[in-house]
């Protein structure tokens, strides 16, 4: 590739950056602090051509802020070790009234969220537009040159690599800085600073009449959604999917809509359709499931699973053409599955558990490998405690003996000797005595007619509602498992848990805490697998977790309940923005903000962690 600006050894090789690390050391300790502004585009234009064929830690001269263009500033916030190393980080910021965007692009949070990420993906898009530099070669050819941001998912979250705050629009990217070996390559770097940069950030950072319709669909589609799944409990519904909706994704690993002439859209039982008006005067009209214990049924490849998997994220709102725009459900759904190996930690599984051999307590059980039963027992009294209004369990993920136990079973093993009360038995009472309920896709264990409110039947993918018809079958066919009295108050007294934020602070001393997958979090020594926290849908939103456990470990209120920290940890964000979770004072561009949900299901999945009843409220 061929770059403009002359190439040359420069005033760098003169000043004997060439020469012993000692004398290149002491200079580069005189750079500037990266917040101090150093000056303008040719101020960085002489710095760049300075520093050519110096080693590549001279490049730390160019921290700091730069007027890169008029209403552009430039800010140069970590310069990266070496080419190979993870890029370097930097901001650019423009004050809001220079963008000409409509200031009802960000009236409010909902809108700010929709509005930032609608520009995070057109910096994407942007990117695939210009010509990089290339990284192909040897030792000595040119390496590095990218643009990079934190791809965004299918889903709009809260996001730290595009914010608004003091009045400016701020992006954060990352940038490869050129070199050719372990030397700085001005010539490259300047293309990359002063053309290729300018060309992905000018048209983004400046409201464009081309895509001015695109951008108020996108806000106006995350807006309705946002007031679809806010205006549930006045209609007495959990969750709602819309007619016209596209459920299947493209594949198991692509969450992008299944697209052509087969795929099958989704339409509404009668029985079930109904038409909601959003505040803007705007009708939906699809299937509304109501509190309760509602089934999902059907043979194996109708997609009772699909429909499940969509109401999962059904928590958070989707770009336009997504094909889940509409499907919504309770902002508290939680997803529940058996969890082997996990550890557990002072958690009240009583209500499920109970009888152990050896008059082992359940009251407070810890183990750090959970069979199935107690690993899906300890999910959700721990989704209880976190706040959890409705549960979405899938038969297939569950441990068979949680979730029931036949007559023959019962005959053979009596209750007496069956440490485990099946989740058959406690379903109604979830739903009558704590308000939570039951989503649960089942093929195989048809005794939950006799429990359920609502029976969903997945044929072919088109949803019908059979609950007279599995009523009328549970009423003409004797009971196979035993549903047991019902007992008053089962799942009250249970005393919330406070987390030791001394023992965090023990796992984490002096030691990193890193995100390298999004089903999992290094913590210190610890493993700690989220793969079964299933509703953490982008990597950058595990990296927002493992620093909100970091926080945790830093917070003075250590005798404070762990709902309430996670509460605090909220509400900061809501009132500082993402930065605020990160102990460190770093500005990062690759969080996303998860639920609250979520980061208590972290926090409890931490091994070594110490977790006591909270001697104050009980749940």
């Amino acid at each position: 590739m061929r770059f403009r600006g002359r190439r040359g050894r420069g005033r760098g090789h003169r000043h004997g950056y060439s020469h012993g690390r000692d004398e290149f050391n002491n200079h580069v300790s005189m750079r500037a602090p990266s917040g101090e502004f150093r000056g303008d585009a040719s101020a960085l234009q002489a710095h760049v051509n300075s520093i050519n064929r110096a080693p590549y830690p001279a490049y730390k001269q160019l921290l700091g802020m730069w007027q890169l263009l008029p209403n552009i500033t430039l800010h140069i916030d970590r310069i990266q070790a070496d080419p190979y190393a993870p890029p370097s980080r930097a901001r650019a910021t423009v004050p809001l009234a220079a963008t000409n965007f409509s200031a009802t692009c960000y009236s409010n949070q909902i809108r700010t969220t929709a509005f930032c990420d609608f520009l995070v993906r057109k910096f994407v898009r942007q990117l695939s537009h210009v010509q990089i530099i290339s990284k192909k070669g040897g030792w000595a050819s040119l390496k590095g040159g990218d643009i990079t941001i934190d791809r965004p998912s299918q889903h709009v979250l809260q996001r730290s690599s595009c914010l608004i705050r003091d009045n400016q629009l701020e992006i954060r990217f990352c940038i490869g800085l050129p070199a050719r070996g372990r030397s700085i390559d001005s010539a490259a770097a300047a293309y990359l600073l002063f053309e290729l940069l300018p060309s992905v950030l000018m048209p983004v950072v400046f409201a464009d009449s081309s895509d001015e319709q695109d951008l108020e669909h996108h806000i106006k589609s995350v807006e309705q959604q946002n007031a679809l799944r806010e205006i549930l409990s006045e209609n007495d519904l959990i969750a709602f999917v819309a007619n016209g909706a596209i459920l299947p994704r493209l594949s198991g690993a692509s969450d992008t809509p299944l697209a052509g002439g087969g795929v099958i859209k989704f339409v509404s039982p009668p029985s079930l359709e109904l038409s909601l008006t959003l505040p803007d005067g705007t009708v939906v009209t699809g299937m509304g499931i109501k509190p309760g214990v509602s089934l999902i049924v059907g043979g194996g490849f109708h997609g009772k699973s699909t429909l499940l998997s969509a109401l999962q994220v059904g928590v958070y709102d989707h770009i336009p053409g997504d094909g889940r725009e509409f499907v919504v459900i309770n902002d508290k759904a939680m997803y529940i599955r058996a969890e082997d190996g996990r550890c557990v930690t002072g958690v009240d599984i009583s209500p499920f558990i109970n009888n152990l051999p050896f008059g082992k307590s359940t009251n407070q059980f810890s183990t750090p490998d959970a069979s199935g039963s107690t690993s899906q027992a300890a999910n959700i009294i721990e989704a209880l405690e976190a706040g959890a209004k409705v549960l979405l369990i899938d038969e297939d993920l569950a441990a068979t003996n949680f979730m029931i136990r036949d007559q023959r079973m019962q005959q053979l093993v009596p209750d007496a000797k069956e440490p485990i009360t099946p989740m058959i038995r406690r379903i109604r009472t979830l739903y009558e005595q704590e308000g939570v309920s039951t989503i649960l896709v089942v093929g195989a264990a048809g005794d939950y007619f006799d429990v359920s409110d609502l029976v969903i039947m997945m044929d072919s993918y088109v949803p019908r509602d059979v609950t007279s018809t599995a009523k009328d079958i549970a009423k003409k066919n004797s009971h196979t498992c035993n549903l047991g009295p019902a007992l008053p108050n089962i799942f009250k007294g249970r005393k919330k848990r406070r987390v030791s934020n001394a023992s965090l602070r023990t796992l984490v001393k002096g030691k990193k805490v890193q995100v390298k997958v999004h089903t999992g979090i290094h913590f210190g020594h610890n493993e700690l697998d989220l793969s079964a926290v299933s509703q953490i849908v982008e990597k950058s939103q595990t990296r927002a977790i493992a620093a909100m456990l970091e926080r945790v470990s830093e917070m003075s209120k250590a005798e404070e309940d762990i709902t309430s920290i996670i509460k605090q940890l909220e509400s900061d964000i809501d009132e500082s923005g993402m930065d605020t979770i990160n102990v460190h004072g770093t500005r990062l561009g690759n969080y996303a903000r998860p639920r609250g949900l979520e980061v208590q299901a972290a926090l409890n999945r931490i091994r070594g962690i110490t977790l006591l009843p909270h001697h104050g409220e009980k749940t």
